[in-house]
């Protein structure tokens, strides 16, 4: 699925992908009253919401478990200091 090629491209574990896929099912629900079938196909609709969120989502997965990396290196730096 387009989930699980984004979460290992982006080099997520799988608590992260499913973090995300919940994210994603929320994000729908919140934007499905702003979907007007006059405009376009569902199918579509789904693919590009789906498609931002879930880089907004990977980002910051990544960043969040880059300043962690960064907390624990520090720390234990600061123990042989």
């Amino acid at each position: 699925s387009k989930v699980r090629r984004t979460a290992e491209s982006h080099d997520l574990c799988d608590a992260d992908r499913k973090d995300i896929v919940q994210q994603l099912r929320i994000e729908l629900y919140h934007r499905a009253a702003s979907f007007d079938h006059r405009r376009g196909d569902w199918r579509i609709f789904v693919r590009i919401v789906t498609e931002r969120r879930l880089a907004s989502l990977a980002a910051r997965t990544r960043r969040k478990r880059k300043r962690l990396r960064l907390m624990d290196n520090t720390s234990l730096c600061s123990q042989f200091a």
